[in-house]
């Protein structure tokens, strides 16, 4: 019994780490990119990965901004701000005690006893937040048509979705 536990609980860890953590749009909090109209032509784009992926949630990011720009019917998109950060969830060890009385009644055929004996039960337990650390790539971009500008942060929308969609 204790080695099917066993081999059930690296079965189900192995499936959680082989899962596609690829471009595509978040669903809830998970994993993806999400975007908000700040203006007609002004997006924040937010991309969360895994943390050990943050360069790719920064090229995930970059391309959903050229996506979201060409569909806008933009050319190009100035990134106005940009941030990546990693959130770390500590996991916590607990272990409880709780002591007590167990009553077991025994009855025979002309008397019944009852026989009071003292119990421990021991419970080990262990959590690690939200299951990994993320990382979160935000860009806030600003999209232009025609001819982009000479200085600045500066992105060809076909360009970056040539480039890095062939990535995915």
């Amino acid at each position: 019994m204790n080695k099917f536990i066993v081999i059930s609980i690296v079965a189900l860890m192995t499936v959680g780490c082989a899962s596609s953590n690829g471009y595509k749009q978040a669903k809830g909090n998970g994993y993806g990119y999400t975007d908000t109209a700040l203006t007609e032509n002004r997006y924040r784009i937010n991309y969360k990965a895994k943390s050990h992926q943050s360069a790719k949630a920064k090229n995930y990011a970059l391309l959903r901004a050229a996506e979201l720009t060409l569909d806008q019917g933009y050319d190009w998109f100035v990134v106005v701000d940009r941030e990546t950060r990693v959130e770390k969830t500590e996991d916590r060890f607990s272990t409880s005690m709780q002591t007590g009385q167990t009553v077991t009644k025994s009855c025979g055929l002309l008397s019944c006893t009852t026989q009071v004996h003292p119990s421990t039960q021991y419970g080990v337990g262990m959590s690690s937040g939200n299951g990994a650390d993320e990382a979160i790539a935000s860009l806030e971009i600003r999209m232009g048509k025609g001819v982009k500008p000479a200085s600045g942060d500066v992105y060809d929308a076909m360009e970056i979705k040539d480039s890095l969609g062939k990535r995915k």
